[in-house]
């Protein structure tokens, strides 16, 4: 998962990660691999559920993730395709 938070290796959710638009689909009405990122279930809700946003590093091409009312970019610095 490309959340800062993520560690969930539980054997029941490996290789269950859902994918999901950076840009919301709504927006772009497309779908390209650039522009998504893989999330855990769990965190895959609270991107939804808590209006987290996501980007792709201009810099690195890493995926970040800025909570609602933070100006904060963050990474998850214990995964690394």
């Amino acid at each position: 998962s490309t959340t800062p938070s993520s560690t969930d290796s539980r054997p029941s959710n490996r290789g269950k990660s859902k994918a999901h638009h950076l840009t919301p689909y709504a927006i772009s009405k497309i779908t390209d691999i650039r522009d998504g990122a893989l999330l855990c279930s769990f965190h895959h809700h609270r991107v939804h559920d808590q209006g987290w946003t996501g980007r792709t590093n201009p810099h690195d091409g890493h995926v970040e993730w800025k909570l609602p009312g933070s100006s904060t970019w963050q990474r998850n610095m214990r995964w690394r395709p």
